[in-house]
């Protein structure tokens, strides 16, 4: 999917298009649509970074088995 955003709309924030994507992937873990490794692969940075920046915003990271399952899917490992 290809998402375009107009240049003026977006030059007052200050945003690169990286940090664009940081926060929808953050947006989207904060309300349970995306998991933690699926937030960070959106993002374009490392699951490990992803986190230190959730930690350093003071967000909760929430995790539980059946998001587990769905990241060693999405990763293509199996679940035992």
């Amino acid at each position: 999917m290809t998402i375009e955003l107009r240049d003026e709309l977006i030059r007052p924030t200050g945003l690169s298009e990286l940090d664009i994507k940081l926060e929808l992937s953050i947006s989207l873990f904060q309300q349970n649509m995306l998991t933690l490794a699926q937030a960070a692969r959106l993002s374009n940075i490392p699951r490990v970074r992803f986190e230190e920046i959730l930690a350093q915003r003071e967000i909760a990271v929430h995790y539980d088995v059946e998001q587990l399952k769905e990241d060693l899917k999405t990763l293509q490992i199996p679940f035992r």
